[in-house]
């Protein structure tokens, strides 16, 4: 678990520098070209975007080893952080000021992530097989309350 802090926040980061220069790549790139081969084939001459690529790349990489070596309940909440992370980033980089509400929406997810952590408190399970039949009961309960509108009634098909 030691390496936890050393891999979560770098994968937050590198995720988030992946979003701003991915962001940055196609930001000249007129509307009409979106979602193109031709924008695809645009941005493979742009620098910038192989950044963003090697970016989510290392986040990816980061996230791994942070997941091999720790619980899920733990390493995953803590990548949400990637989002105010992101939002700095792209003000910086894009030089686009964050106003008010941008600083409240990365204060209010901060706080809220640290509140859950602190009081959920998650740590790794217990090492118990669950058994393939409770497997099948939860997720046919789970499709049968999904399938009914209002979750009440019989489960349409």
């Amino acid at each position: 678990m030691s390496c936890l802090p050393t891999t979560r926040g770098p994968s937050c980061c590198a995720n988030g520098v992946s979003s701003v220069l991915q962001r940055k790549a196609d930001a000249d790139e007129p509307a009409d070209v979106n979602l193109s081969l031709r924008l695809i084939l645009d941005l493979l001459h742009k620098p910038v975007c192989f950044g963003g690529i090697l970016a989510v790349i290392a986040s990816f990489l980061f996230q791994a080893t942070a997941l091999s070596n720790g619980a899920l309940a733990v390493v995953e909440p803590v990548l949400v952080i990637e989002l105010p992370i992101t939002l700095i980033l792209a003000g910086a980089i894009l030089h686009r000021p964050m106003h008010r509400r941008e600083w409240t929406a990365v204060l209010a997810i901060t706080v809220g992530l640290a509140g859950l952590l602190y009081f959920l408190s998650p740590s790794a399970g217990t090492g118990v097989r669950v058994p393939a039949l409770e497997w099948i009961l939860g997720y046919r309960r789970h499709a049968g309350v999904r399938g009914r509108p209002g979750g009440s009634g019989p489960a349409s098909g």
